[in-house]
């Protein structure tokens, strides 16, 4: 049995989360996993996870008491025996812990980059920056076995050390168009068959943009009716952007769903999918609306992986007009998905990859 304790899950059902979510209920049977939780609430998926049998180690949170926090990770990685400890990160800024693994336990230590290259750290405090800088120097003579979702956020984080591209995959069959999820969630919704639905899922956050996102559909709005927008998620930007749809006036055109555990069956609900993020680590969301049939406008912030076909156009965040204009003379007609896809983006061959590394390392062949 190999046995793998993570760290990394937040409440929020972000990218991370689902990804650990994907990974734990299709691990084999010679793979067993446990989760730290370092928040006042349950993190996402546990009460799920913990049915399947899976142990979530609750710590004192850094912000209430750090030297506690610590305290604690050291006793679990002095105490318990795991073959791995598999970090997921977006910046070194939450360092110490990769530290007292190294130092405390016997267990082979993963880095797993999900993201976090220069323009996300650009939105982040100057305390995260410096402790990013300060965490990456400490940790660089740490040997640990280093993942990334994408060849651009492996670069940014881990520089000139090796890591592996490990691809986020999708399950293709899962988020194919459905005609019937359409009706149900329009119907949910008060959304009329007539009504142009523009949507975003993703975590309410500043990375994310969903600010640029609002004004952008205020201005297009203002010229074109029968038009909605659904944000699907939740975040610490989520008071502040329902008041700027206020602000615009555009309250009852904007629609907030919160996080939701079907989130497949919103995209077939919409017409428009769109995504300014200020940085992608790879971008997930945006390769499952293009598996849904959306025709899909993006920041230039994504990672060339993520392009799957031909129906999604990356635009300067610079040029807003540039946006308005091109969705403007859009005459896509929503049908229902045959995306092909490779099957490297594959969900079962990417989570495969993932096991493949504990077992190759685990016998000793890296």
């Amino acid at each position: 049995m190999i046995n793998v304790l993570h760290f990394g899950l937040s409440p929020n059902k972000g990218g991370i989360e689902n990804y650990l979510y994907n990974l734990t209920t299709n691990a084999p049977s010679n793979v067993h996993f446990d989760f730290i939780n370092c928040w006042n609430t349950k993190v996402a998926y546990e009460d799920e996870l913990k049915k399947l049998g899976h142990k979530f180690l609750k710590i004192t949170p850094r912000f209430d008491n750090y030297v506690k926090c610590l305290k604690e990770l050291k006793q679990i990685f002095c105490n318990t025996k795991y073959d791995y400890i598999h970090f997921h990160i977006m910046t070194y800024s939450f360092f110490e812990p990769i530290l007292l693994a190294k130092r405390y336990s016997n267990s082979k230590i993963i880095i797993h980059c999900h993201g976090g290259g220069k323009k996300y750290l650009s939105t982040q405090s100057m305390k995260v920056k410096v402790l990013h800088t300060i965490g990456k120097i400490l940790t660089k003579k740490v040997n640990t076995i280093n993942l990334a979702c994408s060849s651009e956020s492996g670069i940014e984080i881990f520089g000139r050390k090796h890591f592996i591209v490990v691809k986020d995959g999708i399950d293709y069959k899962k988020f194919k168009f459905s005609a019937q999820n359409r009706e149900i969630l329009r119907k949910k919704y008060k959304i009329d068959s007539s009504e142009n639905l523009w949507g975003n899922v993703g975590t309410l956050t500043a990375i994310k943009n969903q600010k640029f996102l609002i004004k952008l559909f205020y201005l297009y709005q203002k010229q074109h009716d029968n038009v909605k927008l659904m944000i699907v998620g939740d975040g610490s930007l989520k008071n502040e952007l329902k008041s700027l749809t206020k602000l615009y006036k555009i309250e009852n055109k904007v629609i907030f769903t919160g996080n939701v555990n079907n989130v497949e069956k919103y995209y077939s609900a919409m017409d428009t999918y769109l995504m300014p993020s200020i940085n992608e680590g790879f971008g997930i969301s945006l390769c499952e609306a293009q598996i849904n049939g959306l025709y899909c406008f993006a920041s230039m912030n994504f990672p060339k992986e993520v392009k799957l076909c031909n129906q999604v156009e990356f635009l300067d965040l610079n040029n807003i007009d540039d946006w308005l204009n091109k969705i403007s003379k859009l005459k896509y007609i929503r049908t229902k998905s045959d995306l092909p896809l490779s099957y490297k983006y594959d969900l079962k061959y990417t989570l495969k990859e993932v096991f493949k590394i504990y077992e190759e390392n685990e016998n000793g062949k890296r």
